[in-house]
């Protein structure tokens, strides 16, 4: 219409109140939503710490048991060519 005129808009059957509190609602799962996903990065951040921190452990035994398997087979294989030089006189 013309400049001026005054549109209605029918509001039979719609409550106010059921609106206010559905929104409401979707605001409150809207932060709840937020504050998981905050969690869950932080989690994220201490799983990949635990990882890293695993990772150098994991590393720091395979280098100790391959020092100590190192030395066990140095002892006997010592001891191996000392018996192979006495079976020879």
């Amino acid at each position: 219409g013309k400049k001026g005129d005054v549109k209605t808009i029918d509001l039979t059957g719609l409550e106010l109140n059921d609106t206010v509190l559905t929104l409401t609602t979707s605001n409150k799962v809207d932060a709840v939503v937020d504050d998981v996903e905050d969690k869950v990065a932080s989690l994220n951040g201490v799983f990949h710490a635990v990882d890293k921190f695993s990772d150098n452990i994991n590393a720091f035994s395979e280098a100790v048991v391959s020092n100590v398997v190192g030395a066990i087979s140095k002892i006997f294989g010592k001891k191996k060519s000392i018996i192979d030089e006495e079976d020879d006189f």
